[in-house]
């Protein structure tokens, strides 16, 4: 029988997908607070991008 070996542990991974996952929500959010498209709509794309931000400092 084959053992499966984790390279890394249960905590590093959720640590990495959620800065990825927040990282591109602040893309998103923020390109459309600059004004590049319209996806979300101004206000909800500024209050997503502020809880992302802080999300994010919060998990570092």
């Amino acid at each position: 029988m084959s053992e499966k070996i984790y390279v890394f542990k249960v905590f590093e991974r959720f640590w990495h997908w959620s800065q990825a996952a927040l990282i591109i929500t602040l893309l998103l959010t923020g390109f459309e607070v600059h004004g590049s498209y319209a996806l979300f709509g101004f206000e909800k794309a500024v209050n997503t991008h502020t809880i992302a931000a802080w999300t994010l400092v919060g998990l570092w």
